[in-house]
């Protein structure tokens, strides 16, 4: 019997693959995430994790309610915080730019480094070749 030492082959079942790509499952680095001091950055970290595009644009009220923040506060109160986390994860490089504009749409462009390549990091990116059915 011959065996090959080179060949790992992994099987993940096709439940959590579309798990994860329904962003029911999201890849969190806890290692930049505990470097985070505001718990609103630690929640729009998460929040933006599950979402694949570079660019999001998303109403100030919507953001607030997914990251469980108090959407009942006065809307000045509500962009002053949100500048607060945006600008943490701006400052520790997960954010290439954010802005909130005047009809209160927040939209971020993550680093370069930081969105995720779905074909390259998640599908193939390793040059593995994988299965599916």
């Amino acid at each position: 019997m011959q065996h090959d030492k080179h060949i790992v082959r992994v099987i993940i079942n096709p439940y959590f693959i579309e798990l994860y790509a329904e962003s029911f499952v999201t890849n969190i680095d806890l290692k930049f995430r505990s470097r985070l001091k505001n718990d609103l950055s630690k929640a729009l970290y998460r929040f933006y994790q599950g979402q694949y595009a570079a660019e999001i644009s998303t109403d100030l009220l919507r953001l607030a309610r997914a990251v469980n923040l108090d959407s009942q506060q006065s809307a000045d109160r509500l962009r002053t915080k949100m500048r607060a986390g945006l600008k943490e994860l701006q400052a520790n490089g997960y954010l290439a730019k954010f802005q909130i504009d005047t009809r209160d749409r927040v939209t971020i462009t993550k680093a370069k480094h930081t969105a995720i390549d779905w074909e390259g990091q998640i599908l193939g990116g390793t040059r593995t070749p994988f299965l599916s059915d």
